[in-house]
């Protein structure tokens, strides 16, 4: 039996969830810099207070003057459980609970009342019609975040149980540190480099978290005190023009403040979002480590991924997400589109949580990536690995099969095994090696996007690269009844491809209850392969990352 997912509505679900993921790092950079923020610069309803009581007193207004302590109190309070509830709700979303979602939609709810609350206050204490209309246009981000959230909670909330989970990715636990440095930025990988690599890739992951926290700054906090802003830089003008060094013309009308005021906004949001993704493309180039560094650290049952080498420089397609989640995926090489990923980088991003991703290549330079921790086939394993209680039975042999015995026990030692299948002599082998049983229930065929035959003579792509994978499960096929559900696999891919022309099967697995599931999408584009990813990965590997081994004693046991 075959059953068949159309990732399209979970992928649409997934898109206009990126908000959400917006909105818990909203909360949780809010909160870390809340502490400071606040209590150095005051608050809004501290400032409109103050500059009333200092204009009807005719007192100069200092930038010292307009601090509220009572509110700063509060205000930390406030931070404190942002932090909190954020903190959970983000751990959550990866789990199947309603509450999760409903909370999620009540923050948005919130800041739709919190909108309306900000501007209710300034038509009370700001009599001038401009102030009105800057403090609404400067709303439109809080508003657009609110609406989008609001809209990404529900349809999160409307998804089966069996599917809520593959919209957020998984977390280290409640209590683990790696949790909260994950919602900072940091991708689990990065746990396991070492050296002084392994400390600057922190910092430059820190730098890049502190700019994408300014970032969110510039647009909760800047535009949403403009009005108190701007009649705080008026009445600042007025009071202290005379001791300027050269003639200042202070204009009476918010807004000419207004236009100078957004224009450093927007340039404070593109700037920090440009060195976000700068630091975070950095902090990328140097969390990479050779497969023989990786496992002689990660002692954990990899993950291994074989594919065509050449594959490694295509780029898929990205998802048409929201203006607010491009934001943190930049490319810095040109800052007017949106970073693009390939196979490569979701395999690190989404096995790490179950294991060590593992891979071989051919090309040197292609182990110092960003990605899938590689050993060149032509170099000797590290003593330290192939010395390992797990591995000992490692025999690299003779150098022209060095690669096969190594891809052999990687293999049969893997907690899960990802195969993007070609046409070359080196994939043949590997197709006949995973079509043995045992490895075959722990596979996940991956197919690559349409296009892929043109990029190289011996790529396969779409059903095609399904026919290349059953022919080969079958001449490996145990009993009839297998050879019967590969044959029902042709079908049903002949069936979709009448029926739905665009859609393409992207990915095929067996299940432990012995049931095959072939995910197909008409977009094939990198969250679809995500989503696919992380429905083969839980299925077969739980909704839990698996504890990291850092004793060798302990992997033997």
């Amino acid at each position: 039996m075959t059953i068949m997912r159309d990732l399209d509505p979970l992928e649409a679900t997934a898109r206009a969830a990126a908000p959400v993921q917006i909105l818990l790092q909203f909360f949780v950079f809010m909160s870390v810099i809340g502490f400071v923020a606040v209590a150095v610069f005051g608050s809004t309803s501290g400032i409109e207070g103050k500059l009333q009581e200092l204009a009807d007193k005719g007192a100069p207004v200092t930038p010292r003057s307009v601090e509220s302590p009572e509110f700063v109190s509060a205000m930390v309070l406030v931070s404190a459980i942002n932090l909190i509830v954020g903190y959970l709700i983000a751990l959550r979303m990866a789990s199947r609970k309603y509450w999760a979602s409903i909370v999620v939609l009540l923050f948005g709810f919130i800041l739709l009342v919190e909108i309306g609350l900000r501007l209710g206050a300034v038509r009370r204490v700001m009599a001038d019609p401009g102030y009105i209309v800057v403090a609404a246009l400067s709303s439109l981000p809080l508003l657009l975040l609110a609406v989008n959230t609001i809209a990404g909670s529900w349809r999160i909330f409307r998804l089966e149980r069996n599917e809520r989970h593959l919209v957020a990715p998984l977390n280290f636990g409640l209590l683990s540190h790696r949790s909260l440095l994950q919602m900072m930025g940091r991708p689990a990988a990065a746990s396991f480099s070492r050296g002084w690599r392994n400390a600057a890739a922190n910092i430059s992951f820190g730098i890049s978290s502190f700019f994408f926290l300014t970032m969110f700054g510039a647009i909760a906090f800047l535009p949403g005190n403009s009005p108190a802003a701007l009649r705080f830089a008026g009445q600042f003008c007025r009071d202290n023009a005379a001791s300027f060094s050269v003639p200042v013309e202070c204009p009476d009308s918010p807004l000419h403040w207004a236009v100078t005021f957004f224009a450093f906004v927007l340039f404070v949001i593109s700037l920090h979002a440009f060195l976000g993704n700068v630091f975070r493309a950095a902090a990328r180039r140097l969390v990479r480590t050779s497969l023989w560094e990786l496992i002689d650290v990660d002692h954990r049952q990899p993950v291994l991924f074989l594919r065509p080498f050449s594959s490694d420089k295509d780029l898929l397609k990205p998802a048409d997400i929201p203006l607010l989640a491009r934001l943190v995926r930049l490319t810095p090489r040109n800052p007017l589109r949106i970073e693009r990923s390939n196979l490569d980088t979701l395999m690190v991003e989404e096995g790490s949580f179950h294991g060590p991703v593992a891979g071989l290549s051919d090309d040197p330079a292609a182990v110092m990536r960003w990605g899938v921790a590689k050993g060149v086939v032509d170099q000797e394993p590290s003593p330290s690995w192939t010395s390992s209680p797990r591995l000992n039975r490692l025999d690299v042999g003779p150098e022209a099969d060095r690669w096969k015995n190594i891809i052999r026990n990687l293999a049969a030692d893997a907690c899960a095994i990802v195969l993007v299948p070609a046409a070359t002599d080196g994939m043949h082998w590997e197709l006949d090696l995973v079509a043995e049983r045992t490895l075959m229930e722990k596979t996940l065929f991956l197919f690559e996007p349409p296009g892929a035959e043109q990029r190289g003579e011996q790529r396969v792509s779409g059903r095609p690269a399904l026919e290349l994978v059953v022919s080969h499960l079958r001449r490996s096929a145990e009993n009839a009844e297998l050879d019967t559900h590969l044959a029902a696999l042709l079908e049903a891919a002949r069936t979709l491809e009448q029926r739905e022309p665009k859609a393409v099967a992207i990915g095929l697995f067996r299940h432990n209850d012995g049931h095959w599931r072939m995910g197909v999408s008409s977009t094939q584009s990198d969250l679809a392969y995500v989503l696919m990813l992380r429905w083969y990965l839980r299925e077969t590997l739980g909704q839990k990352p698996r504890t990291v081994v850092r004793s060798r004693r302990h992997a033997a046991a």
